[in-house]
C-alpha cells in the first residue's frame, strides 16, 4: 500500500459521529466516519488526542506505537466513505459537556506496524451527558419534628436530571433507625411531594425515619446524603381528649384520632343534631330518641345524600316508628347519619387494611375495617352526647334513649357516658344494642381494648333513676354464635346484662324469633317489628316493649290518661305530671313490672293535670301503672 502515496496526493475528512450524547457513568460505543477525497486508494487511522476531564475513551485494540487512542482501516477507495472500529466512550457519573478532538492520518501498515505519514484532518466533537441527579435536601416533615399527623405530608427539593424517586419510610427501634422496619418503599415519578395513605397506619407517639432518592438512567442520589427522622402525635383537632370520659381516645389508632377530615362529624359539629324532619334539635326536645346505624361498607356508599335510614333495615324502623300509637309528639327522633365517615372499607379489604392476624380465621375474614368504623364511631359518640346537651341545654334533657347497631354502639358507649358525666343529676338514660360489634370477638384482633365489659359498663346508672323502662337491652343473632370462631379458639360474647334492670335476647331463637332475623341485621329487623307489634316478644317484654317511649305511653291502664316522671334535683325525687279525667287512681310503683307491690291513691284535680313527687328510695329502675280505683 506504500506505492499509493506516488500516485495522487492523499486527502480525507471526517465527516460523521454515531453519537454525541451519552449518559454518564455508563460506558458507550462510538463510531468515527471518514471520506477519501482523494483519486487513489489509501489507508486511514483516526484518533483523539484530546477529551473533556473526566471522561475516559479506549479502542478495542493494542498498537505499540500509539497505544490505545486511535483505530485504523485499511484501503479507502477514492470518494468512498469508511467507519472504523469503534471506540468505548465513559463519561463521569455526575455527567457534563465538553469536547473531544479527533484528527485523521493517513497510515502505512507495511511490516505489520502502522506509520502515521500525515495528518489530513482536525475536528471537533461537541458531547454531552446527563448525570447522576443533583444534591438535593428534605423540606417535609422538618428534620425532627414531633408533631407530625398519621398521615404526614412529605416534600422534597427537586434535583436536576432525576426522572423519578423513590420514598421511604422505617421504623425505629431504641431511638435509632430500624432497617428490618420497612413501612413504605414507593416510587414516584417526577413529582416532589407525596402525601401518606394511612396504610399501613404509623402509631401515635412513634419515631419514623424516611429518605427519598432522586434516580434516572446514570443512577441514584440520595437526599443530603442520609435518613431523618419524625415523630407521630396524637391528633386531637377538636379536643376530643377531654371530653374523653372513657379514657380511651390514646388508646385509639392514630389514623382514626383525627376526626379533621370526617365529612359526616363536621358536619353535625357545625351544623348540629336535627330530627326527622331536618329542622335542629331546640330546647324543647326534652325527651330524645336518637338512632345510630353501624359500619358502612364501601359498595353501600352511594351518593353523597346516601343515608342508611332510607335503606333496609333501619328503614322499617324510622317508618313503623313514626306510624306507631306509641310515637308521642313529647319526643324528638334523630336517625344519626354518619355513614361517610363509617364508610372504612368492606370485609375483603380489611384483610389488608388492618393485618392483624392470618387471613382467613375459620371462614370469618379480617374485621379491621369495621374496627376502624368503631374508633371513629367512639368520636361521633362524644359529639352526640355533647350537641345533646349544647342544643336542648343541660337543664332541660329528661329523657335520653340511644338505640345502636353493629359499630355504631360505641357511638352509643360515649354518648351514653359523656351524658352520665356532663348531664343534669338523673337524667334518665336508656341504651339498646343491636348485635353491637366488638373487636375481641375474633381472637386475632382480642387485643384491641374494646371489649363487652366496656358496653356494660354503659349500663352502669347507680346515680340515675328512669322511670317506666329498663336502663339498658341487648340483641343479638346466631350468625354471631360460637360455631363462628371456633377455629381459632374463640368464644362468642353473649351478653351478661345486670337483673332486673336490663335483658338480652337471641331475636331468632325458636320462641320469640324468625329465621329471617339470624344475620347481622337480624336484630335491627326484630326492634322494628316490635315497634310495628309489640305484641312480638311480649311474653318476656323485649325490644320496643321496654322502651322510654312506649312505657310512657303504656304506664297507665287507659288511653285516657298520661304520665311522664321527671327527676327534681331539689327533693331527690321523682315528680309524677298526670292529665287525665278527674277522679281518684291508684298508684302502682316497684323496681320491676312484675313487682309493683307498693301503691296509694292519688287524686287528678278538676283542671285535669296531676302533679305528684315521688321519694327516690333505690338506686335501680322505678316503674309506675296508674289505675283507675273503678277497676
Amino acid at each position: 500500500m506504500a506505492l499509493s502515496r506516488l500516485l495522487a496526493a492523499p486527502a480525507g475528512n471526517i465527516v460523521s459521529f454515531s453519537q454525541s450524547e451519552f449518559v454518564g457513568g455508563q460506558s458507550a460505543t462510538l463510531t468515527v466516519g471518514a471520506t477519501n477525497s482523494s483519486t487513489a486508494t489509501y489507508d486511514f487511522a483516526v484518533r483523539f488526542i484530546q477529551v473533556p476531564t473526566g471522561w475516559t475513551l479506549a479502542t478495542d485494540t493494542i498498537y505499540p506505537l500509539w497505544g490505545w487512542n486511535y483505530n485504523r482501516t485499511d484501503g479507502i477507495a477514492p470518494s468512498a466513505t469508511a467507519e472504523f472500529k469503534p471506540f468505548y466512550v465513559t463519561p463521569p457519573a455526575v455527567g457534563g459537556t465538553g469536547q473531544i478532538t479527533w484528527e485523521l492520518w493517513q497510515v502505512d501498515t507495511e511490516f505489520g506496524f502502522t506509520s502515521f505519514v500525515q495528518k489530513l484532518d482536525t475536528v471537533q466533537q461537541s458531547v454531552s451527558a446527563s448525570g447522576t441527579p443533583s444534591p438535593f435536601a428534605l423540606l417535609l416533615p422538618a428534620a425532627g419534628s414531633t408533631t407530625q399527623p398519621p398521615t404526614p405530608e412529605f416534600q422534597w427539593q427537586a434535583a436536576t436530571n432525576a426522572v423519578g424517586y423513590l420514598l421511604e419510610i422505617e421504623g425505629s427501634i431504641l431511638g435509632q433507625r430500624n432497617p428490618l422496619d420497612e413501612i413504605v418503599s414507593v416510587s414516584l415519578g417526577t413529582v416532589t411531594n407525596w402525601a401518606y395513605s394511612g396504610t399501613p397506619a404509623l402509631a401515635c407517639a412513634s419515631t419514623y425515619w424516611w429518605r427519598v432518592s432522586a434516580t434516572n438512567a446514570s443512577g441514584s442520589t440520595v437526599n443530603n446524603g442520609s435518613w431523618q427522622w419524625f415523630t407521630v402525635t396524637a391528633p386531637d383537632p377538636f379536643g376530643l381528649s377531654a371530653v374523653d370520659v372513657a379514657g380511651l381516645f390514646p388508646q385509639l389508632q392514630c389514623i382514626n384520632r383525627d376526626v379533621s377530615a370526617l365529612t359526616d362529624f363536621a358536619y353535625t359539629l357545625e351544623h348540629g343534631l336535627t330530627n326527622l324532619s331536618g329542622a335542629l334539635l331546640t330546647t324543647n326536645a326534652s325527651q330524645v330518641l336518637v338512632l345510630i346505624h353501624g359500619w358502612n361498607p364501601s359498595p353501600l356508599i352511594g351518593p353523597a345524600t346516601f343515608d342508611p335510614f332510607n335503606e333496609v333495615p333501619w328503614q322499617a324502623v324510622v317508618t313503623n316508628l313514626t306510624q306507631s300509637p306509641t310515637f308521642t309528639t313529647n319526643w324528638t327522633v334523630v336517625a344519626y347519619n354518619w355513614a361517610h365517615d363509617a364508610n372504612v372499607g368492606t370485609v375483603p379489604t380489611a384483610e389488608t387494611a388492618r393485618p392483624v392476624g392470618p387471613a382467613d380465621v375459620g371462614g370469618i375474614p379480617l374485621i379491621g375495617s369495621a374496627t376502624d368504623a368503631a374508633e371513629r364511631g367512639y368520636q361521633h359518640g362524644l359529639l352526640i352526647g355533647s350537641k345533646l346537651l349544647e342544643q336542648v341545654g343541660t337543664n332541660n334533657l329528661k329523657q335520653v334513649h340511644l338505640c345502636a347497631h353493629s359499630a355504631g354502639s360505641w357511638a352509643l358507649y360515649t354518648a351514653s357516658r359523656y351524658l352520665r358525666a356532663n348531664g343534669p343529676p338523673k337524667l334518665q338514660v336508656q341504651v339498646t344494642y343491636l348485635d353491637p360489634f366488638i373487636p375481641a370477638q375474633a381472637c386475632f384482633n382480642s387485643s384491641h381494648p374494646f371489649t363487652p365489659d366496656l358496653l356494660q359498663s354503659s349500663t352502669n346508672y347507680a346515680s340515675v333513676t328512669v322511670s317506666g323502662a329498663v336502663a339498658a337491652d341487648g340483641y343479638w343473632a346466631t350468625v354471631d354464635d360460637v360455631t363462628d370462631y371456633a377455629a381459632c379458639g374463640s368464644t362468642t360474647i353473649h351478653w351478661s346484662w345486670p337483673s332486673p334492670n336490663s335483658a338480652t335476647f337471641k331475636v331468632d331463637n325458636t320462641t320469640y324469633g324468625q329465621n329471617n332475623w339470624y344475620a347481622h341485621d337480624g336484630p335491627v329487623k326484630f326492634y322494628a317489628a316490635t315497634i310495628a307489634d309489640p305484641a312480638i316478644g311480649a311474653a318476656s317484654g323485649y325490644g320496643w316493649k321496654k322502651s322510654l317511649m312506649y312505657n310512657e305511653y303504656h304506664n297507665v291502664s287507659t288511653e285516657s290518661l298520661t304520665m311522664t316522671a321527671m327527676y327534681l334535683a331539689a327533693c331527690d325525687c321523682l315528680r309524677l305530671e298526670v292529665t287525665g279525667t278527674p277522679g281518684t287512681l291508684r298508684l302502682y310503683s316497684g323496681t320491676t313490672l312484675d313487682g309493683l307491690t307498693t301503691s296509694e291513691l292519688v287524686q287528678i284535680p278538676e283542671s285535669g293535670r296531676l302533679q305528684h313527687e315521688v321519694p327516690v328510695t333505690t338506686s335501680n329502675m322505678q316503674f309506675f301503672r296508674l289505675v283507675p280505683t273503678e277497676e
